[in-house]
């Protein structure tokens, strides 16, 4: 808004103009991207949720990455299949939400660890929350300070962020009666643990 006066200047070159047209466009892009997120935020509610296999959530999100070339992505489950709770469009919204704020978090390069977990109900530090999903890596951090605000919504250290990412993201995972924490260590990176409730072994 603030460049407008700055295109009805009569001597402004061609290659000037484009310039702020260019910066009018990314300003409109941002206040759209805001916009959507926000209205999706305070539409979440809870869902209908089915039993079903997470891992091809994961590969179907890592396979529209578009990673930086000095970025590594270390994909680590084995079992062929982990069936968890939930409702697959949105949990894939939160995955690509957490996934794009760890890559916008290793500006200089780095290494994406994504990791699946499960344990028997018995045994889980959960109790039936039996699935764990993580993602790693080793960016910038969070500053200890912030580490208590980062749920709030419109809350970001990012100046190109919205704020709605990881508030949205904790929203979809408790709306799937998961848990979603963060771990983080400003300089060394951020571990975010995504809690789900998995298939019931008969031991509970």
């Amino acid at each position: 808004i603030l460049v407008l006066p700055l295109l009805e200047k009569d001597d402004l070159e061609a290659g000037q103009k484009e310039e702020y047209l260019q910066i009018i466009r990314d300003e409109i892009e941002k206040v759209r991207v805001f916009t959507h997120s926000f209205q999706r935020f305070t539409e979440l509610k809870n869902y209908d949720l089915k039993l079903q296999d997470i891992a091809p959530s994961l590969e179907h999100v890592i396979s529209h990455l578009r990673l930086p070339e000095n970025i590594t992505l270390i994909k680590n489950w084995t079992l062929k299949s982990v069936h968890a709770f939930i409702e697959p469009i949105r949990f894939e919204e939160a995955l690509i939400n957490l996934i794009n704020n760890a890559v916008e978090a290793m500006p200089d390069g780095g290494t994406l660890h994504v990791s699946i977990k499960s344990f028997p109900n018995h045994s889980s530090p959960k109790g039936p929350l039996s699935v764990l999903v993580e993602i790693e890596d080793n960016g910038i951090g969070i500053p200890e300070k912030y580490l208590d605000e980062i749920f709030n919504p419109f809350f970001t250290t990012n100046q190109s962020g919205t704020g709605i990412g990881i508030p949205e993201s904790r929203k979809i995972i408790e709306s799937m009666g998961g848990e979603i924490h963060i771990q983080s260590e400003e300089g060394v990176g951020t571990v975010v643990s995504l809690w789900l409730k998995g298939e019931s072994d008969g031991k509970d």
